[in-house]
């Protein structure tokens, strides 16, 4: 037996409210009417007959309901409905495209005859209730939607989730969930000529739709509700997509609007490592929590590719940033906030499924993807492993600002998002650098490093240095934006008294060592100066010109981390408000040429610890911006060894400067030793007492020169005399970086050896001048000879002087930028003459005659020829006296053959062309 129902539900078009109150609608508001529904009751075979009347047909509890197979409960694994019901079965179309039915178990209860209260005569109504026709919980399922076979325009309104309070999707979700898993438990389902009334909730724990809640009386719908399983990408909290569809009243109508939150289920959230790519080091946190549960109503419907927005302050969408609270690898909580995307439970546990989610999250702006921390400490890394005796070192990092991607999982894993959290890139401040960045602090950005540390984790023999970031400058806030290159310290190398210049780049971490340079090798235990100090311009150098990348010996067997060759540094906070950062260094030295054409041996001590330079740089900053240096040396028992023919021993050197001002220099040199050609000059060794006992040390703001001059007295042999006969050593070292220098010489310009034998007689000097960074030497001399004849027959005395010699000069040249720019040689050849007579000491008559040739070459300009010839004579008479001088002098450039106009003048050529007029 069939009753049929007129439709049973009214479907409204609903109107989307963002957050800022629902629009009135337009009227008259769009709607959709059901089809009839049904009502079947089963009269089994060999009933009695039946009155046809309403108190008998009305009984309907008395008859069990014909209902379809999907209906009932059924074994697990059963397919859903793929054609809609037949006419003999109960098929209630509430809420529209929706066709609901009980259980065959369950009557529908109706009154017999009609109900009169109070002179009011009520609706007929038929409730379905249990068997036992007591009111409660009925599973009612979904046994059909026409939206399987005959779906809806897409952009139907009723086909849109912003207008429809249940979409097409939804209604095929419900009835697959409801026939193959939970059926809707109902608390009123109740038919009537004006339609149905429905009070029923599911709830369902596969992808998808997971909860449907629907309220509505005489078929209009009131509240409805649904919920749908996804997560937040990319830290993975499990939230729900709510819509709620509810009838409001404004403006004197009665209307449904629709709005949308995002609830999050599960407010906590690990990230296993055997899930993720490099086995979770690809980020520094291990689990995050949120305290944002529920959100405000959001701006627009979520998608996969768009973040999760709601309305500003200003009335307009932006994205919702959720609180955060992040536990690092060390164990740290740090609070920070931000926007995420919801996606689907069926789109987020796939990782096959989330290209569209992952390209659209790597496009986002970097705002939309920066975790501002604020100065929080982050441990990017697990911490070291304690060992006994050895206190644990804090590796965190103040950091500034992270910047966050996504990576995919390895692997689904059932009720989770298949992606983590990824990090691009870190703004973090390195405590150990902060008092060399001064005012402006340097911010550092920091990477994990791809190759060793993600590929290869720590340890082991791939990464048993444990580094595990790159590290790169980038600008303080209103700052210009700068290359991205390693971090670069140097004080100058004035500042280091010309010693030692400590500079160095930063352009690594590791959780062993701090911050260090050349990872590679550091990776491995191994410390390389020639990749540590790969830039010229920027090494440490000894003495201005020996690069300690060179002279320092690699320990093939380095005993890390207590390894010395290695710089160590070191901050210590001094109260609130003050920085300390030392940096110490030890390095192992070795003997090696060094300078252009190796012309200079530099040789340290044999044994430790004077083998080793001792550095210190010691960086203090203040609050205010103020910065103080210390920087102090010391080098014991080394040597420069010059062409293998002239050892200079220093046996101490220790040099402080104090904000980059002139050092206080405490320097001992050891008695030079000769070597090679200039062997025969060891039997002056003993003459030649150690430095500075004795000798002349010269301090200037410019640098220390300390030196000695051995004089040898007159030494006559018979007929021959040697004179001012004096060996001299200076060392030279300047405070502003310029290389040091050692000078050597016999005789001096202003005082230089003589020889004579009987009339016959010469002299001379020799200066050569040695660099420690090599290259040609300074040499400055000359040599001269002659002879002179004396009369005196005492009315009258005479006397001549003959002389002829030449000097040498050679040297480098620099510009103003004390850069060099070439070699200056001069070679000057000349001849002087002199004669004297005096005639009873009251006439006097003096002639001197000079001739000379010099050529002369200045750096990079034309080298040229300069000849000059000068007659002086004198005369005195009594107590008068007269001069006459004449000079001739020609300069003839090289490089090119001399012109005929640099032969002739313009007047000797009139003359010759006269001759012939």
């Amino acid at each position: 037996m069939t009753i049929t129902f007129p439709a049973q539900s009214l479907f409204e078009r609903a109107v989307f409210d963002n957050g800022s109150g629902p629009p009135t609608p337009e009227r008259p508001i769009e709607t959709r009417l059901s089809a009839p529904s049904r009502i079947v009751v089963r009269i089994p075979a060999g009933s009695a007959p039946i009155d046809y009347d309403l108190p008998t047909l009305l009984d309907l509890a008395k008859y069990p309901l014909a209902v379809s197979p999907f209906a009932n409960q059924r074994p697990p694994g059963s397919p859903e409905p793929t054609t809609e019901p037949p006419q003999n079965v109960t098929a209630i179309e509430a809420p529209w495209r929706l066709i609901l039915s009980p259980e065959g178990t369950a009557v529908f209860t109706a009154a017999r005859t009609p109900v009169t209260r109070n002179g009011r005569t009520e609706l007929w109504h038929a409730r379905a209730t249990t068997s036992g026709q007591t009111p409660g919980q009925l599973p009612i399922r979904a046994i059909w939607t026409p939206d399987i076979t005959n779906p809806l325009d897409p952009n139907d309104w009723a086909a849109k989730a912003e207008s429809a309070s249940l979409t097409p999707d939804h209604r095929k979700q419900i009835v697959r969930k409801s026939t193959t898993e939970n059926p809707a438990q109902a608390s009123l389902l109740l038919v009537s000529p004006m339609g149905t009334s429905l009070d029923l909730e599911a709830v369902w724990t596969s992808n998808g739709l997971i909860g449907w809640r629907h309220l509505s009386w005489l078929g209009r719908d009131n509240y409805v509700k649904t919920e749908e399983a996804g997560y937040l990408f990319p830290f993975g909290f499990p939230a729900t997509l709510l819509s709620i569809t509810e009838r409001v009243f404004k403006d004197g109508l009665a209307f449904q609007r629709k709005r949308f939150f995002i609830v999050v289920r599960v407010p906590t959230v690990d990230y296993p490592a055997g899930l993720q790519t490099f086995a979770g080091r690809a980020q520094p946190f291990t689990g995050a929590a949120t305290s944002t549960i529920v959100s405000p109503p959001l701006a627009e419907l979520p998608q996969n590719d768009r973040f999760v927005s709601v309305l500003g302050a200003n009335g307009a969408p932006t994205e919702l940033r959720y609180q955060l609270a992040l536990t690092t690898k060390d164990g740290r909580t740090v609070s920070a906030d931000l926007p995420m995307i919801w996606v689907d439970d069926t789109t987020g546990e796939n990782p096959g499924n989330l290209g569209t989610t992952m390209a659209a999250y790597a496009a986002a702006e970097e705002p939309l993807r920066t975790l501002n921390l604020g100065g929080q400490k982050v441990g990017f890394v697990e911490p070291k492993p304690p060992e006994p005796g050895v206190p644990q070192e804090d590796r965190a990092l103040p950091t500034t600002a992270m910047l966050i991607s996504a990576r995919l999982a390895t692997k689904e894993d059932g009720d989770r998002l298949a992606a983590f959290p990824d990090l691009v890139h870190a703004d973090v401040h390195v405590e150990e650098l902060d008092a060399f960045s001064g005012p402006a602090k340097v911010i550092t950005r920091l990477s994990y490093e791809p190759e060793i540390y993600l590929d290869k984790g720590f340890g082991g023999s791939a990464n048993p240095g444990d580094v595990w970031a790159k590290v790169a400058t980038v600008a303080p806030p209103g700052f210009a934006a700068q290359a991205v290159d390693p971090l670069q310290f140097a004080l100058s190398q004035a500042a280091g008294g010309g010693m030692a210049a400590p500079k160095f780049a930063v352009d690594a971490l590791s959780r062993v060592h701090g911050t260090v340079t050349d990872l590679t090798n550091i990776a491995q235990n191994k410390f390389n100066p020639e990749e540590y100090f790969d830039l010229q311009d920027t090494a440490i150098k000894l003495l201005g010109a020996i690069p300690l990348r060179e002279v320092i010996e690699i320990d093939d067997a380095p005993s890390l981390p207590s390894d010395q060759n290695i710089p160590k540094i070191t901050t210590n906070r001094i109260g609130d408000d003050t920085v300390e950062t030392v940096v110490t260094w030890k390095p192992k030295l070795k003997a090696v040429p060094v300078g252009t054409g190796k012309l200079c041996t530099f040789e340290p001590a044999t044994t430790d610890p004077d083998r080793r330079l001792h550095l210190e740089v010691k960086i203090t900053a203040s609050a205010d911006g103020s910065t103080t240096s210390v920087v102090r040396g010391e080098l014991n028992n080394a040597a420069l060894v010059f062409v293998e023919m002239i050892r200079q021993p220093i046996d101490r050197l220790r040099f402080e400067s104090r904000d980059g001002g002139k050092p206080s220099i405490d320097l001992k040199l050891g008695t030079p030793e000769f070597k090679g050609d200039l062997r025969f000059l060891s039997r002056l060794k003993d003459l030649l007492p150690a430095l500075p006992g004795g000798v002349k040390i010269d301090t200037t703001p410019t640098g220390v020169k300390a030196g000695l001059t051995l004089a040898v007295p007159s030494v006559p042999i018979g007929v021959v005399l040697v004179q001012n006969l004096a060996v001299g050593v200076l060392f030279d070292l300047p405070f502003n970086g310029d290389p040091a220098r050692l000078f050597f010489s016999f005789g001096t310009r202003e005082a230089p050896f003589r020889c004579t034998v009987m009339a016959l007689g010469g002299g001379g000097f020799l200066t050569i001048g040695l660099s420690v960074n090599g290259g040609p030497p300074a040499i400055e001399g000359s040599l001269e000879f002659g002879a002179a004849v004396a009369i005196d027959l005492g009315v009258a005395s005479g006397s001549v002087s003959i002389m002829a010699g030449i000097y040498i000069a050679f040297g480098p040249k620099t510009n103003d930028k004390n850069e060099f720019v070439g070699n200056t040689i001069v070679i000057t050849g000349f001849i002087r003459a002199v004669g004297e007579l005096s005639v009873l000491g009251l006439i006097h008559i003096s002639l001197e005659f000079y001739l000379g040739l010099t050529f002369k070459k200045e750096g990079t300009e034309e080298g040229r020829v300069e000849g000059e010839a000068t007659l002086k004579v004198r005369v005195e008479v009594f107590l008068f006296s007269t001069s006459v001088s004449v000079t001739l002098r020609k300069e003839i450039g090289s490089g090119v053959d001399p012109s005929f106009g640099d032969q002739i003048s313009a007047s000797d050529w009139s003359s010759y062309c006269a001759a012939f007029a």
